[in-house]
């Protein structure tokens, strides 16, 4: 009876660690995605996500931040860390909580409800683009430090503002080598992007 019982507790544990695992690797690579996004480290954030390449691709913040040159006097490396410390301003803010977690029968995939919310990027990146174009229509092309100040006071008053809260549900699927990746890492980081405005 004794050996019964420590077979039986023996397949409670493992049973437990199991599940343990499976939802920590979950989490964990959705942890470890969104530091690597809130980074912009889009080489690393791939690893945890089933569309890698396409995640690489959206990355590439030279173009995005050449729009930048219509109205800011700046070459277009000086552009591109601007650019570039504006969306990382934009997701520092980004906050989540995992609720629950739902496993598949074959346990190769979970879905995560998640609670998140971030400042309302949209909003604040319209209002800034507004202000710079009033300023190239009133005078010309501003500098780099009038435009950094700019974007300082909208990202202010975004911060400012009330955050509101969304839920939503991230699938987490185990690729070939049992890694646990997100089923798309473009969807969360536009979830990142939207935050209160989703």
């Amino acid at each position: 009876m004794k050996k019964v019982r420590i077979l039986l507790s023996a397949i409670v544990i493992g049973a437990l660690l199991f599940a343990l695992t499976a939802c920590g690797g979950a989490k964990g690579a959705l942890s470890s995605f969104v530091s690597a996004a809130k980074r912009l480290d889009f080489d690393k954030a791939s690893e945890y996500c089933m569309d890698g390449s396409l995640l690489k691709e959206s990355g590439d913040m030279t173009e995005a931040a050449a729009s930048l040159s219509v109205y800011i006097d700046a070459t277009t490396e000086d552009l591109t860390d601007f650019y570039e410390d504006m969306m990382k301003d934009c997701l520092r803010e980004f906050k989540y909580s995992v609720d629950s977690s739902t496993e598949s029968e074959d346990g190769k995939e979970i879905t995560l409800e998640i609670t998140y919310s971030n400042i309302n990027v949209m909003e604040l990146m319209t209002k800034y683009g507004v202000s710079l174009g009033l300023e190239v229509v009133s005078g010309g092309k501003v500098s780099l430090e009038t435009a950094k100040t700019k974007f300082d006071a909208e990202l202010k008053t975004a911060k400012s503002a009330e955050k509101k809260e969304n839920t939503v549900s991230i699938k987490v699927v185990q690729d070939e080598e049992e890694n646990w990746k997100l089923e798309s890492g473009t969807v969360v980081l536009a979830l990142m992007m939207l935050g209160g405005a989703a």
